[in-house]
This record gives C-alpha cells, structure tokens and sequence, in this order.
C-alpha cells in the first residue's frame, strides 16, 4: 500500500521500493540503538543471576526441607518403621555465564545472511508490483479460472494487509500499554518487556505466556513482597486476555477469527518445519488459507468454516 501511494505522487516504483526497504530497516535499527543499552545490561548480569536466584531460592528450599521432615517423622510415627528419609533438593542452575556470549550469538551470521535474502526478495517483490501475480495467474488455463483466481488473490491480499497493519497496531499500543503498567510497579527496564511483549504477541497464546514468564523471573529476582512479585506478570496476562478476547475480535470482525486449536497446531508444524521463521510465518499462512478457502467456496468452504473460531 505504501508503495501504491508513492505512485500516485508520481514516485517511480523501483525507488518507492528501495524507500520502503529502508524505511524498514530503519525502523528497526532505531528500536535496536533505543534497546541495546537495557538489553545488554541485562545480558552483562547474567554471570551474577545464578547467585541472586540462589539466594531466593534458599528461603523455599529450607521451607521444603522443614516440611520434608515433618512429614517423615509423622510417617515414622504412624508406621514405626525406621529412619525413611526422603531426599530432596531444590536447586536452579544457571551456568557461570563464561561462554553465554558464544551461545548467544553462535546463529548470528546466519540470521544477517537470512535477513539480508528476506529484504532483497522484499525489493524486488515490491518494485515488480503486480507482474509476479499477473504471470502466475496466465497459468491457470480458462478465463473463468483467471477471473476467479485474480479475485482470490486480490481478497488475499486486501485481508492480510488489513491483518498484519491492524495486528502491528495493536501489539504497538499493547507493548505502550504495558511498559506503562510495569514502569507504575517499578519493575526494573520497563520499556524492554513492552518491546519483547510488541513483538512476541505476534504469537498468539505461545508469545503472551512466554512474556509473562520473563517478567515473572525478573520480578522474583528485583522485588522480595510476594504481591510485587505477582503483580507484574498476573496484570501482563491481564492485558493481553482483555487484548485477544476483546480488542482484538473488535478490530478484526468475524472474517479473520481463527480457531485457537489450529492456531498452536499452526504454530508447532511451522516452527519444526523452519524454525523461528516458521513460528511468525504461521498466523499470517493460516489466515492466507482461511481467506483463500472463503473465495473459493464449493468444497474448499467446510475448511473455511473448521479453521474459523
């Protein structure tokens, strides 16, 4: 779309294209430079967060003994059998952090490689324009199936820029929302959980609950009163059921209402298929073939309605 609005001031195609691409790419530069500093201060306190969490931990672990002891003197007691100990051990490991850094960034140059064919592909999908559609839809034989098929495509096309532009909205305005509510709770980088949240949420269900539990390590390692530990992630999982129950549907309508089991299956078949691309391809193919399966009608239209919620 913002391509075809470049033409209409006359903006040849191929430049439009190349100002989208970058555009893009600024973007998320702009929000990697804002981030970097919260996010590799984290990562800098990772080598110390084995001995913090140790140190929570240790009150639980005692409080699990006592009981344990309790427990197998009234076992005794009851049974007079003889010293029965149980064993048992609450540990959390975290590793010394000497090669997180290796591991962390052990994918990198394949991921640049990926993003740099993603966004080259991207150019030329955008300044071709309509060609790629118009020679694949001269492949179907009759006219009648030529007809059908531009018309399928362009209903494509229209219900998925409406699904990704509203969905990007949304999540935005959910990641503001919510960098809000843990900045008011005093949680620690409040600006870097409602990005993580922006860009997780594009997984639905999977990405909320991820989120939540990031936010609850972090609130268990920064706060010691149990309501400050549970508030942050119980008003996270707040917003984001009030945001797919309520919101979401609002914005959305009927047309694009997908089923949530189909969702996780969705998600779990692309993401063994192709790994973390697979995972935020899923939605937007399931959505594809949803609309497809509603254009096309005749015996494609009972799998429109199994893959509508």
């Amino acid at each position: 779309p913002i391509v075809e609005w470049l033409r209409r001031w006359h903006v040849p195609r191929g430049l439009s294209a190349a100002l989208v691409v970058w555009a893009f790419i600024g973007v998320l530069a702009g929000a990697g430079i804002a981030l970097s500093s919260q996010a590799s201060d984290w990562a800098e306190r990772l080598p110390t967060l084995k001995y913090q969490l140790q140190g929570k931990t240790q009150v639980i672990k005692e409080s699990l003994e006592q009981v344990t002891e309790a427990t197998d003197a009234i076992e005794e007691m009851a049974t007079g059998k003889g010293d029965k100990k149980l064993q048992r051990q609450f540990e959390v490991t975290v590793g010394d952090g000497s090669d997180w850094r290796s591991a962390l960034f052990s994918g990198t140059s394949a991921l640049l490689a990926y993003l740099l064919a993603m966004l080259t592909l991207l150019f030329f999908l955008l300044a071709s324009g309509h060609t790629m559609l118009r020679k694949l839809v001269g492949l179907v034989g009759s006219n009648d199936g030529r007809h059908k098929a531009m018309e399928v495509a362009a209903a494509v096309q229209h219900e998925i820029s409406r699904y990704l532009l509203s969905i990007t909205a949304i999540n935005i305005s959910l990641g503001i929302v919510v960098s809000l509510v843990m900045w008011a709770l005093g949680m620690p980088n409040p600006w870097l959980w409602g990005t993580m949240l922006t860009f997780m949420n594009f997984l639905p269900y999977i990405g909320a609950v991820f989120s939540a539990s990031v936010v609850a390590l972090v609130a268990f390692m920064t706060f010691d009163a149990p309501l400050q530990i549970v508030l942050p992630p119980l008003l996270l999982l707040f917003c984001t059921t009030l945001e797919g129950m309520v919101i979401t549907p609002l914005l959305l309508g009927v047309r694009l209402s997908l089923n949530p089991v189909v969702i996780i299956l969705f998600i779990l078949f692309w993401g063994w298929l192709w790994g973390i691309a697979g995972v935020l391809l899923a939605v937007p193919l399931l959505a594809i073939l949803k609309v497809s399966c509603d254009k096309v009608q005749g015996p494609l239209a009972p799998w429109g309605r199994l893959l509508s919620s």
